[in-house]
């Protein structure tokens, strides 16, 4: 056999192992993402309707992110959020999340594993739409941020007794 045709052998042989390692890596990845997607999907629609559905302010720090937690107790009034909130109402109606988990690397921080949801949700005095954030620290899914967007609907105003006079 010529040098030629040993090289073009090895060569092949290399490339096929490469093609092959990418494909692993590619199905894996694909499997991972799959699994990554309905463990969030599922850790949101539990932690929004937890939080949502009677306006559950320890619910929602319960399932908080450290960074959740810094910026309820640094920056905002957690407790004006959920008398806002509340005027909306208890939950009647969900109708489920849609999102998806996302994983990043760097250098510095390493490994981040992160997933947006959007949500919304009837409620006795209106809807709305509920963006929730999650992070994943550990294996164990945490609410990292939680945003809620009320519609109030406007109901006619009509007086108990039809009848009244007019002078």
């Amino acid at each position: 056999m010529c040098n030629f045709a040993r090289r073009h052998i090895g060569l092949t042989a290399s490339l096929a192992a490469v093609v092959a390692l990418l494909s692993f890596f590619l199905m894996r990845s694909l499997v991972v993402e799959a699994k990554l997607n309905a463990e969030s999907r599922w850790y949101a629609d539990r932690a929004l309707v937890a939080v949502a559905s009677n306006w559950d302010k320890q619910a929602l720090l319960d399932r908080g992110s450290e960074e959740l937690l810094q910026a309820a107790h640094l920056q905002i009034d957690i407790d004006t959020q959920f008398l806002r909130w509340s005027m909306l109402g208890r939950m009647v109606r969900y109708h489920g999340v849609k999102g998806k988990a996302a994983v990043a690397f760097s250098l510095q921080t390493g490994t981040l594993i992160t997933a947006v949801y959007f949500g919304s949700a009837e409620f006795a005095r209106g809807t709305a739409s509920i963006t929730i954030g999650l992070v994943r620290r550990a294996d164990k899914w945490q609410v990292a941020s939680f945003q809620v967007t009320p519609i109030f609907e406007r109901r006619p105003f009509t007086l108990p007794d039809s009848r009244v006079r007019r002078s």
